[in-house]
């Protein structure tokens, strides 16, 4: 059983990580969007982990599954990542609300 964080890279890895995660019982799908912030320009930055077409293929494999997916995003890059799959947060943390506001 997967414990921890689970590496996966490109597209069918996640989708295969997904299916994996759920064969052991996982309720909701976590992944962290980012690896670290860092406070520049007035806002918290960070670098993505996983492109566009990586986040989408996980949202939607954990959808198509029935799960509800959750990302854990410290910097503006990597919330509107988490976010480009879906259009539009439906929950967000405190601290995450506290944050700078990301710009239109």
């Amino acid at each position: 059983m997967p414990t921890g964080t689970q590496f996966a890279d490109g597209p069918d890895a996640i989708r295969h990580a997904i299916r994996e995660q759920v064969r052991y019982g996982a309720d909701w799908i976590k992944y962290y969007a980012d690896g670290g912030t860092q406070f520049r320009d007035g806002v918290l930055h960070s670098r993505p982990n996983y492109t566009d077409e990586e986040t989408a293929a996980l949202v939607a494999e954990a959808h198509r599954l029935g799960h509800k997916v959750a990302a854990h995003a410290g910097g503006k890059e990597a919330i509107e990542s988490a976010l480009a799959p879906t259009g539009a947060p439906r929950c967000i943390s405190t601290s995450a609300a506290a944050a700078p506001r990301i710009p239109n």
